[in-house]
């Protein structure tokens, strides 16, 4: 039941959203860039990675969520699903992965063991495995192994991470064919800044994107830190904009999911504008506050957003993009159904 009455609130919200009079006399005309940030809120970034440089210890210690094998967002599994990748492209040569937010690098060397594991993947192909965390890394960080080579990069502050990966050699626009984090945007001060840098770096018509939520605020939504449900949607209408390819698994409040393809060689694009810093007592000690153009930020209209439920997972977003990912078999369901197949 509180599934079904969440999937009604969000229905609401977004019907109310388009379906009303649009909002009128918007200050903020300029398309949004993560290099127009204030300087305040740059200093602020600078003050807050300041954490990592004073910290003597190598070891990651964020709790719970401090890195994974395998996140399985959506009952994804995300290595057949690069797999998948390299063979549905047998002529291409270099493939690429990126973690934000790497814990113990657990991910990016379990990806390196089980695709060398692979005896039906194409020769002469390798596959770059950048995994960064905020934390020193004092041990190896560039590791070949087999057809991967994975590079473990700690003291690395992924708020410029287009930046920054060019400064390790790494010029990866329109390159990267998966891109997942867990647990970290919301400990930056500009998520939505690094979620542009992230989606530029994506690969156009293949690529994708797995994250969870993050904070920030709109103008006129005074509420939104306090509302998950406002919170969840700001982040879904920001990437629908510039995508019809768009996941929101809304089933749990503390881990709410996306999973987004990047369809078009167009950069992130969107109408709106930095206003400043609030304080708040959160992971960062507060949020930024943005102004929305919802006159000039139209949704993609590319496919329809609709709720639906594939199995156990109560979904929203857009089932031809399910569809598309499910014919794949990356799905943690399909690989029940053909191991049970197999032992027949």
């Amino acid at each position: 039941m509180k599934y079904i009455f969440k999937i009604l609130l969000i229905t609401t919200i977004i019907n109310s959203t388009y379906a009303a009079e649009a909002a009128k006399n918007f200050t903020c005309t300029q398309t949004f860039s993560y290099k127009n940030r204030p300087q305040n809120i740059t200093d602020l970034i600078h003050k807050n990675f300041l954490f990592f440089h004073r910290q003597s210890t190598s070891t990651s210690g964020w709790g719970r969520f401090n890195g994974k094998e395998l996140y399985e967002y959506f009952q994804i599994n995300e290595h057949k699903a690069i797999k998948q990748m390299i063979i549905n492209e047998p002529t291409r040569k270099d493939f690429y992965a990126l973690e934000i937010g790497a814990g113990g690098f657990e991910w990016g060397k379990a990806l390196s063991d089980y695709l060398n594991k692979q005896i039906d993947l194409p020769h002469g192909i390798k596959i770059h495995i950048i995994s960064v965390r905020g934390e020193r890394n004092q041990e190896e960080n560039i590791i070949t192994d087999g057809i991967c080579t994975r590079y473990n990069f700690g003291l690395f502050n992924a708020e410029f991470l287009h930046e920054n990966l060019l400064k390790k050699g790494f010029d990866l626009t329109n390159k990267i064919d998966l891109i997942i984090t867990r647990y970290a945007l919301r400990h930056f001060v500009d998520p939505i800044g690094s979620l542009q840098q992230a989606y530029n770096l994506s690969k156009p018509k293949t690529g994708l994107f797995f994250f969870d939520y993050f904070f920030f605020s709109i103008k006129n939504q005074d509420n939104t830190f306090s509302n998950p449900a406002d919170m969840m949607l700001n982040i879904y209408r920001i990437a629908k904009h510039n995508t019809s390819n768009i996941l929101l698994d809304p089933n749990d409040t503390d881990q709410i999911h996306y999973v987004l393809q990047r369809t078009t060689d167009t950069p992130f694009d969107i109408t709106m504008c930095y206003i400043d810093h609030q304080e708040k007592d959160n992971y960062v000690g507060g949020f930024i506050r943005f102004e929305y153009n919802k006159e000039k930020n139209k949704p993609s209209t590319d496919s329809k957003t609709v709720n639906f439920k594939p199995g156990l997972l109560q979904l929203y977003g857009s089932k031809e993009f399910y569809d598309q990912l499910s014919k794949e078999n990356i799905f943690k369901e399909q690989e029940i159904l053909s191991d049970d197949e197999d032992s027949e």
